[in-house]
């Protein structure tokens, strides 16, 4: 790897990690009423974790599946902008316990960035 996409890699994993950070300090603002309120469509604040959390195992799944030699498993879900697989995602990773979900976004990305730096 040259310096340069060394440089812009080390930039973008760095980039992922501030920005998780900024989340889960604004999420740890949202008061108990918000939390559950919905802001987007008919997402709440737990639903919106529970999205991120599911992305976050579907794109760990999807490095690994690549590093595997294979495409990954989760394209063949596809329709109009995934709505069905995030339908099932939120469904899935979705938890009662607000702080719980936080814990949750909190850790999944530390595995996925460090198998990022790997690469």
């Amino acid at each position: 790897m040259t310096k340069v996409s060394e440089f812009v890699k080390d930039d973008l994993i760095n980039s992922l990690a501030g920005v998780r950070a900024c989340l889960l300090a604004t999420a740890a603002t949202i008061s108990e009423d918000q939390r559950f309120t919905p802001f987007l469509g008919d997402w709440s604040g737990l639903e919106l974790f529970a999205h991120i959390a599911g992305w976050d195992a579907t794109n760990l799944q999807a490095v690994r599946d690549i590093q595997g030699g294979t495409m990954p498993k989760f394209y063949s879900q596809y329709d109009t902008g995934w709505q069905t697989y995030k339908d099932t995602l939120v469904e899935g990773y979705r938890k009662k316990e607000f702080n719980e979900k936080l814990q949750v976004v909190k850790k999944n990305p530390k595995e996925m960035l460090e198998n990022l730096e790997e690469i």
